[in-house]
Parts: structure tokens; C-alpha cells; sequence
């Protein structure tokens, strides 16, 4: 079998953001170094008991600050037509907003009371839906004040959001970056969640919801991002690859090359890892006769938990442990750090530049449409005419459930010794993974409107018995 070649993949930021992504979202600023996260994922302390109060006590405020006439309703960011260039031209001296930045996707923002901001977000670009993903900056912070903001089109259920249970944002102070070396938090008091009443588009019934937080800064004039988890943008996969692919010793164990370009002319990568020499006294099989282990991820551009897990498995499986180098001596993985980079170029929460999901679209992929999803279906089955393709996994995150859990691939179909191999791959890693993983949050189920899906796909046309999401 021939393998992939390292082809050589321009670095340069030229490349980065071609004309067609620039149509659609300018640039005049620059893009936010992001560095690792100081501290886990926890969850704060649910709020969905206080909810009621909290409103309450949100409405009684607004009440009084309509009558004392300090509702202000005047708009001080607007992506396409107003975005003030100095804080001394925001209206009032009020905060200073951008989100003009890579994965940025703040479309308005109102101050309607001294230190209150209602915020509208924009929709995936080519449809009106999607709106659960935010990214944004502001600046000319004044310390110790409390500022509340009210992200008015959020699209998930209150009943089913994480914020109803308690999760906050993540923030990212420069100021603090710079003096102590922090990164992204968590950080927010007074969260809620709850519907607004204000109606969504004729293709989805029910009503928008408003995330509501209020945030309080320790530096003035300080530029604070704020995220709903740790952002994960196109230029840091590359620049992680680029990483890897300048270490010697990592360098030996993996290939790049691209995949595909994407609509807008962005690379999609796959990465190889495996042994790809063996001494005569080396215990690693035969490179012919290794069994293949495909991983994609972020196919969902507003999930950046994905690109977290393929970063870790990336350094793990290139790195020096006992365990990798059995991996790597008896699999050869192929793994796509991102399947939908212009997505999460614009700041998108599920879908490419031509509005489809697609991972609704591993059935019936387009060349011209859905060329990630047609690429990465293609080297599979490259990969299975070479090698026994021993598992698929593909990489995501999840806005409604905590921890880390699986789903599988049951139907009417399966039979009952089927259904209990579908539950020993999770029971096992709930046994290793000492609390992390959630086993009862696992599914295993075909659900209608998943056919497509990848996972579906790969299990039920390409005949991948281990094909799952993680």
C-alpha cells in the first residue's frame, strides 16, 4: 500500500482567508491569540431553582429604570454598518465591541441602561438559523462595575440548555493574560436563561431565548473575549499541526497532506499516524497488515470541544508514551482535525458557507457542496480497500448533556447480543476513565433525521461494526 506522502501545505496567512470568506465577513482587525485553558470544564452551581426570582428580579429592575428614563436603546456595534474605531466614538462612553475576528459572530449590540447591552447574534451564514454559538470582545472596561448582557436569539430550549443549569461563559482578560499568565475562565453571576417571546423563522416553531449574565471586570480599559466555552479557531488547528509537523521526533511518527479545499479555498487536512519504519527486532506488525482507525472532528464549527479532544489524542498518539508506540505499531489512524473549516473561519454553529449540515450528509455527499464530507467518505473507503477499517469515531460537543459519552448505532434490527457489543466499548471506558465518562448518557439508537449522519453512514453503508460519536 502507498501511503500518504508529507506534501508540503502553504502556512502563510495569505492562504488563511481567501476571497470568498473575506465576501462575507470583513477583517480589519486582528486575530486573538488564544491560549490553552488554565483550568477544566466545571460547571458552576445550577441555577434553574433561582430562575424565577432571577427574572423577577430582572424585570422589577427594568421596570424601574424605564420609568427613571434610563432605558437607552441606542445601538453601539453594528457588524455591517456602525462599529465605532476608538472608544472615545462609542455613544456615551459605553463599552467598545468587536467581533470582526476569526469565529467571531456578534451581529448587533444595543446599550439599553447604563451597563446593561442586549446582543444579537448572526444566524449561520446562508440560512437564519443556528444561533447558539457567540464570540465577541469588549473594551474601555471599568473595574469593579457590574455589566449585564442580554444575548437576545439564542436558539435552544431553555429546558434544555446547559445555561438553565447553571454553566457560565468563558472570558479571556487580556490584561490578566499579560500580567499573570491566565487564560479563558469561567466567569458570570445572575445567569438565566428563558424564552423572550419573540418568534422564530416559519421553518421552526416556537419562540427565540435570551442568555442573560452579568459579568464584573478587575482592570480598566481592558479588552475582556467572551465565549460560551474555550474557542478553538481555524488558525490555531493550523498552527498545532504546524507545531507537531516542526518537532523532529513527532514529525517522524505522522504525515500532512490536504485532503480537499473547501468552498471558500481553505485546506482540509488529514493527518496519518503510525510506525512507518520497523527494526527486525521491533514488535510492530507488519505495515501491510495493520488494521485502520479513521477520527474525524468539528464537523459542527460552533462544537471547539472536538478540536480539544483531537489535540490531545493528536499529542498522544505522536508522543513518547509505551501505550502510543503500541498503537502506532498495530493501527494506522487517519485523522481529519476539521471537517468544516470555513464554519468555523465565519463563526458558524453547524453548517458550511452553502448552509448545509453536514453531518446530515454522509449519504449522498456533493463534490461540489459538501467537498469536506465527499473527501473524507472517499479516503475511507480507500482506507478499507488497503486495510480492515477496526473503528470510526467521529468528534463532537454537545450543548444539552455534561461529560463525555458515546452514541451507537442500534436499529429494529439488531439483535440482542448486538445491542449488549453496542454497550461494551462505553462500560469499559467508564471503568478507565475514573468519573469522566458518563455511561448513562450514552444512546444507541438510529434516531430519525440521523440517517446521514456519519456515524450511521460508516456503520450501516461502509459496514464499520465500531462506528461512533464521541
Amino acid at each position: 500500500m502507498a501511503e500518504d506522502s508529507d506534501v508540503g501545505i502553504a502556512e502563510d496567512s495569505a492562504t488563511l482567508f481567501t476571497r470568498g470568506v473575506r465576501e462575507i465577513v470583513p477583517w480589519p482587525v486582528e486575530i486573538l491569540d488564544l491560549p490553552d485553558p488554565t483550568e477544566p470544564e466545571l460547571l458552576a452551581t445550577g441555577t434553574s431553582e433561582r430562575a424565577p426570582v432571577l427574572l423577577r428580579t430582572a424585570q422589577e429592575r427594568r421596570r424601574r429604570q424605564q420609568e427613571a428614563g434610563l432605558i437607552l436603546n441606542r445601538v453601539v456595534y453594528d457588524a455591517t454598518h456602525f462599529v465605532p474605531a476608538r472608544t472615545e466614538l462609542v455613544p456615551g462612553g459605553a463599552l467598545l465591541f468587536e467581533s470582526r475576528f476569526e469565529s467571531g459572530n456578534l451581529r448587533r449590540a444595543w446599550q439599553v441602561g447604563p451597563r446593561t447591552y442586549e446582543l444579537d447574534l448572526y444566524p449561520d451564514r446562508s440560512t437564519d438559523l443556528h444561533t447558539r454559538w457567540f464570540y465577541f470582545s469588549v473594551s474601555n472596561t471599568r473595574p469593579g462595575e457590574p455589566y449585564t448582557f442580554l444575548v437576545s436569539n439564542m436558539s435552544v430550549s431553555a429546558k434544555s440548555s446547559m445555561y438553565h443549569a447553571g454553566m457560565q461563559p468563558v472570558v479571556l482578560s487580556r490584561r490578566a493574560q499579560l500580567e499573570r499568565g491566565e487564560g479563558w475562565r469561567r466567569s458570570g453571576t445572575e445567569v438565566l436563561y428563558h424564552s423572550n417571546g419573540r418568534r422564530r423563522s416559519s421553518r421552526r416553531r416556537g419562540t427565540f431565548h435570551t442568555l442573560r449574565f452579568v459579568l464584573h471586570f478587575e482592570y480598566a480599559d481592558d479588552t475582556v473575549s467572551v465565549a460560551p466555552c474555550v474557542p478553538y479557531t481555524y488558525s490555531h488547528i493550523r498552527e498545532f499541526l504546524r507545531s507537531l509537523s516542526d518537532d523532529p521526533t513527532r514529525a517522524y511518527r505522522m504525515r500532512r497532506r490536504r485532503l480537499c479545499s473547501t468552498l471558500a479555498g481553505n485546506a482540509c487536512e488529514v493527518v496519518t499516524v503510525t510506525s512507518f519504519s520497523s527494526n527486525e527486532d521491533d514488535c510492530a506488525v507488519p505495515l501491510a497488515q495493520r488494521r485502520g482507525i479513521v477520527v474525524t472532528a468539528r464537523v459542527h464549527p460552533g462544537e471547539p470541544q472536538a478540536s480539544w479532544m483531537m489535540q490531545g489524542l493528536l499529542e498522544f498518539l505522536t508522543g513518547p508514551s509505551l501505550q502510543a508506540k503500541q498503537l502506532r505499531d498495530h493501527f494506522v489512524f487517519k485523522l481529519v482535525p476539521v471537517l468544516n473549516p470555513d464554519g468555523v473561519v465565519v463563526g458558524n454553529q453547524r453548517v458550511n458557507l452553502s448552509g448545509a449540515d453536514l453531518n446530515r450528509r454522509w449519504d449522498a455527499p456533493s463534490k461540489a457542496l459538501h467537498p469536506t464530507v465527499y473527501a473524507a467518505k472517499s479516503m475511507i473507503r480507500q482506507l478499507q480497500g488497503d486495510r480492515e477499517l477496526f473503528l470510526f469515531a467521529d468528534l463532537h460537543g454537545h450543548s444539552k448533556k455534561r461529560s463525555v459519552f458515546l452514541y451507537g448505532n442500534c436499529s429494529a434490527a439488531t439483535s440482542h447480543a448486538e445491542r449488549l457489543g453496542e454497550r461494551i466499548l462505553p462500560y469499559l471506558m467508564q471503568l478507565a476513565s475514573q468519573g469522566s465518562f458518563a455511561y448513562d448518557n450514552c444512546k444507541y439508537k438510529v434516531e430519525p433525521g440521523k440517517s446521514g449522519s456519519a456515524r450511521v453512514v460508516v456503520a450501516l453503508e461502509l459496514k464499520v461494526a465500531l462506528s461512533r460519536n464521541i
